[in-house]
């Protein structure tokens, strides 16, 4: 399947009404023609999904989400925020199955600490990587997804 700002767009078109109830500014930053990339498009809207609905948790009013795709050699779609970051000592395990970096906070009724397990699962079956960068605490958080470029015949 191929998979060009679609589901991006469709993620924003569906969160923006969200963001701007919260007060929270959601941007798009594509570049003027997006990369072919070989996914499950239905599992990259549930990646992006809850990495924007994390963002959105954790991003205070008047802050800002940025989704984006950034080529460099490969195809990278970025959901980036400004609010409360990670601690460079949780980093390593944000990814692991019911970890959370600050237990209490305690968050929503029925978020254990998967979705980012989940959301790793997903991108690394279809040959991607995720990672998370912060510079710590009230620095916000970038989660980087990243998928080797498909080359097209004859390019």
């Amino acid at each position: 399947m191929r998979m060009a700002a679609t589901p991006v767009e469709r993620i924003i078109a569906t969160y923006e009404p969200i963001a701007a109830r919260r007060e929270v500014n959601l941007v798009l930053e594509l570049p003027n023609h997006s990369s072919t990339l070989l996914v499950d498009e239905g599992r990259m809207l549930q990646v992006l999904k809850n990495l924007v609905e994390n963002a959105l948790r954790y991003t205070p009013r008047g802050g800002k989400i940025t989704l984006g795709e950034y080529p460099n050699g490969h195809v990278q779609l970025v959901v980036k925020d400004n609010g409360t970051g990670i601690e460079a000592g949780d980093l390593p395990y944000i990814f692991d199955r019911f970890y959370r970096a600050d237990p209490s906070r305690g968050g929503p009724p029925g978020k254990v600490g998967l979705g980012l397990a989940i959301c790793k699962a997903l991108v690394t079956a279809q040959g991607g990587e995720i990672r998370a960068e912060s510079a710590g605490k009230d620095q916000g958080t970038s989660m980087i997804i990243t998928f080797p470029v498909v080359k097209s015949e004859g390019g």
